[in-house]
């Protein structure tokens, strides 16, 4: 059944209503609409189909990059979507304007279009666009009944034209029932998507913390197996000045062991002044030799951990309603934007006076750490020294792994007497308690590594697998970072590189370079050479598809200049016969076979001339031996004369 051109319509102004394209919507119908004004059918080869079926691929491919490249996941996915029936029109408008019913299914399979044509299968293409249509209007997600109802209009529609026969008031009952059933149906399902969705919150919320409170980490002590590391690019950070980087980024920090698990006590956030300009807050008062660096970062749904340098003294160009302060030196920000290139200025002396609890051992580890403080001579060094021996002691007599070995109920007695071997966790966990145990206060502390620099990128980035746990010491009246875990670690967490991480990483920076950039007024200069270099490209596509589509109508012989083919019997002397007879009211119908239509004629004086005639024409037209010269010229003869008897030329 071919679908009525009304509905198609309807379909078109119902997906502009729903996803707010309505001016597009009406210039999509008024272009399918121009074909009743078009006399003249296009005479489209299946070759053109096919080049219009490569067309819509590339721009669906152009669609699927910048739809992704310009938001995020979940929202390029919808507007994918709302964008199809853009991508698939050529098709659609192409088979309106050919007035074929069906189209070459080659089309669209790459493994089709060396089939015969006679094995090729054909679909309308109408059909599956209004499905399209229908589908796409969804993507808008609005929460109205306005969907529902058109569903349902354009249901009707499609039904009224095969409905069965019988009273038409019958048929309007049914329909009334299934639009009542389905209606029902939709707002129990709408309720239990409401129901799944705040039950599953709510369990979420009750098995971890609020993102960004930063009250306590779950460590992976006494944890048994491989430790599984992202590649993907959580930070990319930048140095105006070309200098290094800082070495660490710090997210959180924490005071309270028990069981595997740091904890934050006090921990809550204080308010940050803004500066004098948009997007700035102000910490502390600006170090004399202050350094700056870039951080690019994403924030799931504008809140969240702000990654900076220890010491850091403001924070610039991070437009949000609140950021917040702990007494850790752990940043927060509360509505602020999905993603951000701010400015930490850094430098300055963190000197928040230590707490009891910046000393305390769990009592389940204070015979262990006393034992080791012992054996390595804290208790007579000074912070600094006690530091620089720790980092000695866990440098020459350890090992960084990533794979953890059962070291039974005291992993992290484990840990210093046995194995000798875990990962940054471990070398941060035990750090702080041995300070501790020597009488030097110290935190737990967690964030990043920065080591990867991308001559791709001219950048740091910083990846999942370079999170990072590291011990903050108070020494000579400040808290310092103290990084005891053994160099080289980043070497063994990168050698499991998979072959096609560049591939990963270059489409991971196209993105990127192709996102506005929220540091800037405007697009960046990178931005600006990328799209100069895709609309050449573009230019170069619709030349190459223009040179295909003027070659495959060539080939197709569809080219005005090309002179029409003559089929094998097309120049045989009886169709001037045929013309004859129908002008005299005696002609065949389109498919009637001749013999039958010469049957039709009934009993005539030259009845059997035309018999013999014809089947000299159909010798020459169907045999693939073709006529003798003598059998041929009878032919010519025998119509000539024919001809001549009727008065005809």
């Amino acid at each position: 059944m071919s679908t009525p051109p009304l509905l198609l319509g309807a379909a078109l102004l119902f997906w502009g209503l729903q996803t707010g394209l309505w001016p597009a919507a009406l210039a999509l119908g008024g272009a399918l609409e121009g074909s009743r004004l078009v006399r003249r059918r296009w005479d489209l080869q299946p070759s053109h189909f096919e080049n219009l079926a490569d067309l819509s691929a590339l721009g669906f491919a152009a669609a699927v990059v910048y739809a992704y490249a310009t938001r995020e996941a979940a929202a390029a996915v919808m507007a994918l979507f709302a964008w199809l029936p853009f991508v698939l029109f050529p098709l659609a408008v192409a088979q309106v304007y050919s007035g074929r019913p069906v189209v070459d299914l080659a089309a669209f399979f790459l493994s089709m279009r060396r089939r015969p044509q006679a094995e090729r299968a054909r679909v309308d293409l109408l059909g599956p666009y209004l499905l399209v249509l229908v589908v796409s209007a969804g993507a808008a997600n609005l929460r109205t009944p306005a969907y529902f109802a058109g569903v349902c209009l354009l249901g009707l529609v499609a039904l009224w034209g095969v409905r069965p026969r019988g009273p038409l008031p019958a048929w309007a009952l049914r329909a009334a029932a299934a639009v009542l059933l389905g209606a029902a149906g939709h707002a129990g399902l709408y309720r239990l998507q409401g129901l799944l969705l705040t039950e599953g919150a709510r369990l979420l919320v009750d098995a971890a913390p609020p993102p960004g409170e930063a009250r306590r980490s779950r460590t992976a002590v006494g944890q048994v197996g491989a430790i599984q590391r992202s590649a993907a690019i959580a930070l990319r950070v930048e140095v105006p000045d070309g200098g290094p980087p800082p070495a660490l980024l710090r997210d959180a920090a924490y005071d309270e062991y028990r069981d595997g698990e740091w904890r934050a006590k006090d921990s809550d956030f204080s308010p940050v002044p803004p500066g004098t300009s948009e997007g700035s807050w102000r910490l502390s008062g600006e170090p004399r030799a202050a350094r700056r660096v870039l951080v690019r970062a994403a924030f799931a749904r504008g809140r969240g951990l702000v990654a900076a340098p220890p010491g850091t003294a403001a924070i610039e160009r991070l437009p949000a309603a609140e950021v917040g302060l702990s007494r850790f030196g752990t940043l927060r920000v509360l509505e602020g934007p999905g993603r951000a290139v701010y400015r930490a200025v850094y430098g300055a002396p963190e000197a928040d006076a230590p707490r009891p609890s910046d000393l305390a051992v769990p009592a389940a580890e204070s015979a262990l750490m006393a034992r080791t403080a012992a054996r390595l001579g804290l208790a007579g060094m000074s912070p600094a020294q006690g530091a620089a021996r720790l980092k000695r002691f866990f440098q020459e007599e350890f090992r960084y792994t990533t794979y953890l070995e059962a070291a039974g109920r005291a992993p992290l007695e484990g840990f210093l007497e046995r194995t000798r071997s875990g990962h940054c966790e471990y070398f941060a966990t035990a750090t702080v308690l041995l300070l501790r145990a020597a009488g030097v206060p110290a935190r737990y502390t967690v964030g990043w590594s920065v080591q990867e620099f991308s001559p791709l990128e001219r950048r740091w980035l910083v990846r999942g697998r370079h999170a990072h746990a590291w011990a903050a010491a108070y020494i000579d009246g400040a808290w310092r970072p103290v990084d005891t875990t053994p160099s080289g670690w980043a070497e063994l967490e990168n050698a499991g590189n998979p072959v096609w991480q560049p591939l990963a990483d270059a489409a991971s920076w196209l993105r990127e370079a192709l996102t506005a950039d929220p540091a800037d007024d405007g697009p960046s200069p990178r931005r600006r050479v990328l799209l100069a270099l895709l609309g050449a490209g573009g230019l170069w596509l619709a030349w190459r598809l223009g040179r295909g589509w003027k070659a495959a109508a060539r080939k197709d012989g569809s080219s005005p200049a090309a002179p029409a083919a003559v089929p094998s019997g097309g120049d045989s002397e009886f169709y001037a016969v045929e013309r004859a007879l129908a002008g005299a009211g005696r002609g065949r119908e389109a498919c009637q076979p001749m013999a039958e239509w010469l049957r039709g004629l009934g009993e005539r004086p030259d009845a059997g001339e035309l018999r013999r005639l014809l089947a000299l024409h159909n010798r020459y037209r169907f045999d693939p031996r073709g006529l003798p010269g003598t059998e041929r010229e009878a032919l010519r003869e025998g119509a000539a004369r024919w001809l001549a008897g009727r008065g005809a030329p």
